[in-house]
């Protein structure tokens, strides 16, 4: 006999005006989406694969409602859940003819704006979110948010909600286990990404091996990336597809320490890279103004530009003028003072691993704890979409540019000169205890068979819910993704092939263990290396490129000369 589960009411939490909606489950609201006229309900995952019964259904207060046919005045068994099964709704209405509706299950939290929403400016309006296990409908104010997807040419927008009491005041929710009560969440659909879920997978890779900030001694929960759940969202009454409904990268997320209230001393402040310019990028520092809410690319998040004017970027441009302007012997000496390095060899191997291309000079926030502690700043990823062959031109599709061979840091010329420098004279032993780090991390979360298995779950889970299939069925030829669907098969086959290839590569030719004095990479120290290095002071011939000069630095003197040639011959003879 098939097990059976009871749909029993949940809290409705209820803040401000908010219609309901016309189908109900045992008092449990749906939404409906007016493109296709079905409902949409979300009950726990345990129900799916098993009979629902239920004992209410409410269809707008109408009489004789009906299911496939069958009366559900009594109640109604929905057999063998499943997020693809659609299931006919109807009712009399008073004139005698019936109404008709569609009602699907999911166990995804769903989401529904309700809201004129602007670019850079916030609207009020309604907020609902659908748990499984509770109904909440809040006052919000709502914002399309994101750069290169924040335009009207594209139909599947980035939003940015903050929940309100009916007083206008903030009002903080705890909708998923495991993150943050907030009243700030931000709606990501991942809108030039063919798989939409690549930001919400590489950020949770990211954040299972990530080091901690340097000051998680004292601040041990402090995060350096945004925690999130994929989520199916309603606009205006039409469906949008699925989401990722993510926390903010903020001084909570990163547990910084608070401006003092009433002297308005500054202690903790966190930047964001959301310009890619050659400040942003720490090749020049120039001067900045204190009453500007950004200083070249660089963008105030806190202290908030609005709560605190002027606001203060001695810390972030010492960082960057240290950086640009340092010696190589004051670089290699005093960086560890500045840069918070296991962070950043771990965003180095990140990058080079997803091959985030778009995500050097931008996409990456910048934080200092406390700027009366000292000078370290430390980073945080962010928008982690345009990756794994993934271009960030929606009329490309998988371009043979973006291929996992490559080198991502000789790839473009626009790598983040604090990345440059650490790497180009192995400052601080940085390359080689990336090189041992990336190879203790293959062995766990960075296997190639865990890396693909995360894919291949998040869309399974997609998949059972039935949301992956409404996403497909959404977006159609979509004009986001210049005419091309959404084919989440495909897309997990190519992501496939494409990071079996990657890690293949970086194994055998990036993060190999190379003998000092190895130049060419043989795994062997011999006199084509020696030639090389001669050739390369000749000027004959580039022996590397210029950010593993470390390679050719024999003598590691942050020179090289003569003396590695000599040192190196030595090596050879065995001396």
């Amino acid at each position: 006999m098939p097990k059976r589960y009871i749909l029993t009411t949940a809290l409705l939490v209820t803040c401000g005006h908010a219609s309901m909606a016309q189908l109900t489950v045992d008092s449990r609201m749906t939404l409906r989406d007016s493109l296709t006229n079905t409902h949409l309900c979300s009950i726990p995952e345990e129900c799916f694969g098993h009979d629902l019964t239920v004992s209410q259904v409410d269809f707008n207060g109408l009489e004789n409602v009906a299911i496939n046919g069958a009366s559900a005045r009594s109640g109604f068994t929905f057999s063998a859940i499943d997020g693809t099964k659609t299931w006919t709704v109807t009712a009399t209405l008073p004139d005698g003819s019936t109404a008709s509706t569609k009602l699907q299950f999911t166990f995804l939290p769903i989401v529904e704006i309700n809201s004129v929403v602007e670019k850079n400016i916030y609207n009020t309006g309604t907020v609902t979110v659908l748990l499984p296990d509770e109904d909440i409908v809040s006052p919000a104010r709502v914002k399309y948010r994101g750069s290169a997807s924040n335009s009207h040419v594209y139909l599947k927008r980035n939003y940015h909600i903050k929940f309100q009491d009916e007083e206008g005041n903030k009002m903080d929710y705890k909708l998923f286990n495991g993150l943050r009560s907030d009243n700030n969440w931000l709606l990501d659909g991942g809108t030039l990404d063919h798989m939409r879920v690549r930001n919400r997978v590489l950020t949770d890779l990211w954040l299972d091996f990530a080091s901690k900030p340097y000051y998680s001694d004292i601040e041990p929960k402090a995060l350096n990336a945004s925690r999130g759940k994929m989520v199916e969202l309603f606009r205006n009454g039409e469906y949008q597809g699925i989401y990722n409904m993510c926390e903010a990268m903020d001084r909570k997320q990163m547990k910084l320490a608070k401006t003092d209230e009433e002297t308005g001393e500054i202690h903790g402040q966190l930047w964001k890279a959301g310009q890619r310019t050659t400040t942003t990028r720490m090749a020049t520092a120039p001067q900045y103004d204190n009453f500007m809410e950004t200083w070249d690319g660089f963008e105030t998040q806190y202290p908030d530009f609005d709560d605190l004017c002027p606001t203060d970027y001695s810390t972030l441009h010492d960082a960057v003028d240290f950086v640009a302007h340092s010696t190589d012997a004051e670089f290699d000496k005093h960086a560890h003072e500045y840069l918070d390095e296991p962070v950043l060899r771990d965003i180095a191997i990140l990058l080079q691993v997803i091959f985030a291309y778009d995500n050097m000079g931008k996409n990456t926030y910048w934080a200092t704890h406390d700027r009366n502690d000292g000078p370290m700043i430390t980073p945080a990823v962010w928008d982690l979409d345009t990756s794994l062959g993934q271009s960030w031109r929606n009329n490309e599709y998988h371009p043979s540019y973006l291929k996992p061979d490559t080198d991502v840091f000789t790839y473009t010329s626009n790598v983040d000169v604090y990345l440059k420098r650490l790497i180009k004279w192995n400052v601080d032993n940085f390359s080689t205890l990336a090189a041992q780090r990336y190879r203790d991390l293959r062995k766990g979360v960075l296997s190639t068979e865990s890396i693909i298995s995360r894919f291949a779950s998040c869309i399974d889970m997609l998949r059972h819910a039935g949301a992956a299939q409404r996403e497909e069925a959404r977006w159609v030829r979509c004009s986001d993704l210049n005419g091309r669907s959404i084919n989440f098969d495909a897309e997990l086959q190519y992501i496939t092939q494409w990071v079996t290839q990657r890690m293949q590569w970086l194994d055998e030719h990036y993060y190999n263990e190379q003998p000092a004095g190895d130049i060419d990479g043989d795994g062997a120290v011999d006199i084509k290396d020696n030639n090389m290095l001669i050739s390369h002071l000749l000027g004959k011939k580039q022996a590397a490129p210029e950010i593993y000069t470390y390679i050719l630095d024999v003598k590691r003197d942050l020179s090289v000369d003569v003396n590695d040639v000599n040192l190196l011959i030595n090596k050879i003879l065995g001396k």
